[in-house]
């Protein structure tokens, strides 16, 4: 039986893991709030996106290639880069290369962040605002299509069919209320994202620690580049 406590733990412990917020905690953590807590994630998402509009009126005094680096500052800020971290920690492990490898390791952040930028600079705030919340609701929705022991994962280890469930009801209904239209790359992200879990847990052995970063991190990436070609290209 879940309690307020809970409620309130839980949601931190979601801050405090994807977040820059430091915060310490003084009463005991349990497993139920680890699992009521990644009700928030959808939701936490959604407040980062939502956050980074302010940024947006900065393009009345500066141009648009200012405002994407800033952008792309934002995010990296406000997540402590945990889960950059975490995605070239998974591709160092994925093509067992050691993570000592300061070239290789340089080319995949500089590859993730150009990309990132070239989508800020090309794609309009409103699908930027939803980027956070499709990561993270990805993260949960995937979590019933990883087979693998997620005993070393922090998350998807205590994800149920109702994270999933609502998770996917979340973040449809959110993208219907900003733009409906957008509903078709999220679907094609969600469908591609799948796609892909599959055939790397069928592949794999282990799971590393750090696939949750790489789940959020790739389905984000992924999201805006179908947007940019489904409407813009």
């Amino acid at each position: 039986m879940f309690e307020t406590k809970n409620l309130v733990i839980g949601a931190l412990l979601m801050l405090r893991k994807f977040t820059i917020f430091d915060i310490k905690f003084y009463a005991d953590i349990d497993n139920d709030d680890y699992t009521i807590g990644m009700y928030f994630l959808p939701i936490i998402g959604l407040l980062l996106g939502l956050a980074s509009i302010l940024l947006s009126i900065f393009k009345v005094l500066y141009n648009d290639m200012f405002v994407s680096c800033l952008l792309l500052l934002y995010f990296c800020t406000i997540t402590k880069c945990n889960t950059l971290n975490s995605t070239i920690k998974s591709i160092d492990f994925f093509t067992k290369s050691s993570q000592a490898n300061n070239y290789s390791t340089l080319i995949s952040i500089s590859l993730i962040c150009l990309i990132y930028f070239t989508m800020f600079y090309l794609l309009p705030i409103r699908v930027i605002a939803l980027m956070p919340m499709v990561g993270f609701s990805t993260l949960l929705i995937l979590s019933n299509f990883v087979k693998r022991n997620k005993d070393n994962t922090s998350v998807l280890k205590y994800c149920k069919n109702s994270h999933t469930l609502f998770a996917f009801l979340f973040s449809f209904i959110i993208t219907i209320l900003l733009n409906y239209k957008l509903t078709i790359a999220l679907s094609i992200t969600y469908c591609i994202s799948i796609f892909i879990v599959n055939i790397v847990d069928s592949k794999i052995k282990i799971l590393p620690s750090s696939i949750e970063g790489l789940i959020i991190e790739s389905s984000q990436i992924i999201f805006l580049l179908t947007t940019y070609l489904l409407f813009l290209y």
